[in-house]
Formats: C-alpha cells, structure tokens, sequence
C-alpha cells in the first residue's frame, strides 16, 4: 500500500506529464490531435465526457444523503462534493484545451445560442459548479439548513446537465447510430456507475488509514457495492440492447456501427475493455466475493477503466462510419482515428490531477475525521448505562 507522500509523488509525476500535452497543444493547436474533418471529435471529448458524468454520478449518489434523507449515504457528505468539485474542474480543464484555445469556452458562455445543446451543457454544468462550492461551503460549516435548499436544487440541475450530455449526441441527425433518446438515459446510468465506483475507491482507502466508515455495523463500502453491481447489471443490459436494435433493419450507418464495436477497429477495445474488464469482471468479482470491501475497491478499478474505454467508444462509434455511406452511396472502409500523444497525456494528467487535488483538499478541509454512527451509537449507549447506574 502507498504512503500519502507517494501518492502525492505518483500524481504530480502524472500531472507533470499532462502538462506537457497540455503545453505541446496549446503551442501547435488541433495539429497534434487526431482529429479530422471526418472524425472533429476525438478522446479529448471522451475525456471530458467520462469527467463531467463522474462528477455528475458521485454528485447523484451523495444526494441519496442530502436530498432524500437515506442516513447511510450521509457519511458521503463532504467527500463527495469535494470530489464532484475536482471531477468537474478537470473535466472543464481537457474541454478548454481541446478547443485547442480555452478563451473559446469563456466565448460560447457569453454568447448564448439557447437552441443549441452544447451551449446548455455549459450553462447547466456551470451552473451546477457553482451550487456544488455553495452546498461543499455550508456542509464544513454544518449548517444543514441552507445545505438542503442547495442539495435539492443542484439534484434537479446535475440530472438536466447529464441528461442534456446525451441530448447533444442524440440531436445529430447525421449520426443515425447517436440519433434518439437512448444515451440521455444511458448517460444517467453509467454516471451512477462511475460515481460508485469512484466513491467506493476513496472510502476503501479513508479504512486503510484506521477508520472505516460504518452506519449500524455495516460498512459503507457494501452499499456502494451493491449500487455499482445494479449499475453494472443494467449497464449490460442497455449495451444489448442497443447493439440489437442498431442491428436490426440494417439502417445504413447505424448498423455499420454496430458491427465496428463488434468486430471493426472498435472491437477490441469494446469486448476486452469496456465488457469483460468494465463489466462483467467487476460484476463476477463483486457478486463471488459477497461485496468484501478490498474487492469492491478492486472491481472498482476495473469499472473506471472499463468507464474510460466506454467514453472512448461511445464518442468514435457515431464518427466512424463515413457520411457518404448514411447518404446512400455505395462505400468501404471506416474514418481513421488515432489520437495523438498529446490528447493521452492530457487524459492521464487529468486523473493524476484529481488524485492530488483530492488528497490537498482531504488535508486542506480536515476530512480524515469520519464519524462512526454504529461506533457513535454504542458510545453513547453505553454512556446513558453509565448514567443509569451510578443514579441507581
């Protein structure tokens, strides 16, 4: 297990090696990312999908404590909003750069076009930013009074937020394989995946330092356990689905797609990545081990990386399939796609961004102290006993 200095150490090297993309792009613009004309969306816009719906996810379990009352999940407080905080801010970060200008994102916020999708999707997160640094402000100051109001109204904003991500998929009609409801729910859902997870791994090791959080007896690690292994499970059953459906009719463009994750240039990462390590591995490991805290931080990791390579796939597989096939005409082959070393490296800055954020913001806010209910509970029992003996 890594000491907190090395991890610290772990991070910044991370961090370092993103700044160096960060720095390569910003010198030389779109040219040293993969994009293209046929593919002008690449692993940048996976990356900040995978961030954004993270923060969303962990942000949407969290209100299982302030919005609905559920005393479990309350122990989540204050970890969880700062963990949304940095999720999004990274997000933020690998959006501004791969416009390749960050002054472009200040730009589209200050000129609002209200019938595009993308412009609501800066506004609802902005908007959402902020009411997360209000209800993360008022819970170290425990004044659950104005903690609750904020809660409700930023439960409403992150579902409309992550649910608009999908929208501006869904809105292309050009991208038959995109088109339609699905990913606004699908975005809703694997959110909650990735929030589960991610929450799983930070309280697995808040226990290793000594102090595991427990709401009567039970470790809250089983919960969120449980949550990833529904998410895990109805996960499954959307990516059947879809894949069926797109399959069905032979709807040029859409099934082409289809059969890119299958058995194209997507297959790969698909079967071995999104759905045996991100899926069904996490889900076997969770369910054979009856959710042991260790495993679930284990299946945990694996879900995140199946998350990453899911973004990934999700964002490629509605380019991939050239435009002149969708029109009618009669074409081979796939659009190219291969991100450059720069767009890697900015990803891999990002997660080693909120790993040292985490860990400044953990010692910053004095958040190692975690309140025990059940531990709390029998104390005070035990002190009301006390009381009544010595009356006796």
């Amino acid at each position: 297990m890594f000491t907190r200095k090395q991890w610290l150490t772990i991070s910044l090297i991370l961090v370092c090696i993103g700044a160096v993309g960060a720095i390569n792009i910003l010198l030389n613009g779109e040219h040293v990312m993969g994009n293209t004309n046929q593919v002008p969306w690449g692993i940048l816009i996976a990356g900040y999908v995978f961030f954004a719906a993270s923060s969303t996810g962990v942000g949407l379990i969290s209100s299982l404590g302030h919005v609905f009352g559920i005393k479990r999940f309350e122990l989540l407080g204050k970890r969880a909003l700062l963990i949304s905080i940095i999720l999004l801010l990274c997000g933020f970060g690998v959006l501004a750069l791969e416009l390749a200008n960050p002054l472009n994102m200040i730009y589209i916020l200050l000129s609002p076009n209200i019938k595009s999708p993308i412009w609501w999707m800066g506004a609802l997160y902005g908007l959402y930013l902020l009411l997360l640094f209000a209800e993360f402000y008022y819970s170290l100051k425990e004044d659950h009074k104005k903690v609750k109001p904020i809660a409700n109204i930023a439960l409403i904003t992150k579902l409309a937020a992550v649910s608009n991500l999908g929208v501006i998929f869904g809105m292309l009609h050009s991208r038959p394989f995109w088109q339609g409801p699905y990913y606004s729910l699908y975005m809703i859902l694997t959110a909650i995946l990735s929030g589960a997870a991610i929450l799983s791994i930070a309280f697995y090791f808040v226990g290793q330092k000594g102090r595991q959080v427990v709401y009567q007896g039970e470790n809250i690690l089983i919960n969120l356990g449980k949550i990833l292994a529904g998410a895990l499970f109805i996960t499954a059953i959307f990516t059947f689905w879809k894949i069926l459906t797109s399959l069905y009719g032979g709807i040029p463009g859409k099934s082409e797609a289809a059969i890119a994750l299958l058995v194209g240039p997507l297959g790969l990462k698909f079967w071995v990545m999104e759905i045996i390590l991100g899926i069904f591995l996490p889900l076997f490991i969770l369910i054979k081990y009856s959710f042991q805290p260790q495993k679930v931080m284990f299946a945990s990791i694996l879900t995140m990386l199946g998350v990453l390579f899911m973004r990934l796939d999700f964002v490629l597989s509605g380019q991939i399939i050239p435009l002149e096939l969708i029109e009618g005409l009669q074409i081979t082959g796939y659009n190219p796609y291969v991100p450059g070393w720069s767009e890697w490296a900015l990803i891999v800055g990002a997660i080693g961004a909120t790993i040292f954020l985490y860990m400044l913001g953990e010692k910053k806010f004095n958040l190692d102290v975690i309140v025990d209910n059940h531990e709390h509970q029998e104390n005070l029992a035990s002190t009301k006993t006390t009381l009544v003996k010595v009356e006796a």
